[in-house]
């Protein structure tokens, strides 16, 4: 008799599970040159030999894992994206607060969820094979051509300045992840609001001549108020 869903037994990672989460354990320990395949053998509870029947070397494990969970980082980020409903552009305030948000708190977020997986590839990724290398630049890209549509979107920024923008905006991200992993604070919705008002004081600053102060008074208003919301919630709850 096949067991209900209330007595279904818990799912048992196969033996290429194993291997890769127990690679990025010795990975964002020890990083990727100093760890030895016996080292992710003996985590993950699997013979040497099984390790090779699987993959040639670490460099090609490391590799595999990076590729999906990469996938699933952008597909995270295009979900909160299409939630948004938004047209061909965006002018109005909640809208690129929401843009801005909903960017940084995904990124943030989903990397600390990982962090093992976060300080493999951001701290020690780099410099091993060339795949890997294409890979990590690859994903830094795509988070950059988000940050950059986003941009574009508010038409508020020069088109020749967006991608220099973009990358500041993805590094103070990935900078922030790396903080709160190394250090434990702050919370994510904190850094959330760090990052955004660094961003967001940025961009009023750089729109904020001409025809466009208006646009700039309203995106710092609109943060601001933002920011005061989260705090009155949060005073409300330490009540309660």
């Amino acid at each position: 008799m096949p067991l209900s869903r209330h007595h279904a037994r818990k799912r048992v990672p196969n033996k290429r599970e194993k291997l890769g989460e127990a690679a990025i354990k010795e990975f964002a320990k020890n990083g990727i040159t100093h760890t030895a395949i016996t080292k992710i053998t003996k985590r993950a509870g699997v013979a040497t030999g099984t390790f090779y029947s699987y993959y040639q070397d670490k460099e090609s494990l490391f590799e595999e894992v990076l590729a999906e969970h990469f996938a699933h980082v952008i597909d995270a980020l295009e979900q909160g994206r299409n939630k948004l409903q938004r047209g061909d552009e965006y002018t109005d305030v909640p809208g690129q607060i929401a843009a801005i948000r909903g960017l940084f708190d995904t990124l943030i977020r989903v990397n600390t969820d990982n962090k093992d997986l976060f300080i493999s590839w951001y701290q020690y990724g780099y410099g091993h094979t060339k795949e890997i290398d294409e890979l990590i630049t690859s994903h830094i890209r795509q988070l950059e051509a988000l940050a950059m549509d986003d941009m574009e979107r508010s038409g508020t920024i020069s088109i020749n300045d967006i991608p220099v923008l973009a990358q500041c905006v993805i590094s103070l991200c990935l900078g922030m992840s790396q903080h709160i992993i190394t250090t434990g604070s702050p919370s994510v919705d904190d850094a959330v609001l760090y990052v955004m008002r660094f961003t967001i004081g940025g961009l009023a600053g750089y729109i904020g001549q001409g025809e466009n102060a208006v646009k700039a008074a309203q995106l710092l208003s609109g943060f601001m108020q933002m920011a005061a919301d989260k705090q009155k919630a949060e005073a409300e709850e330490a009540k309660e």
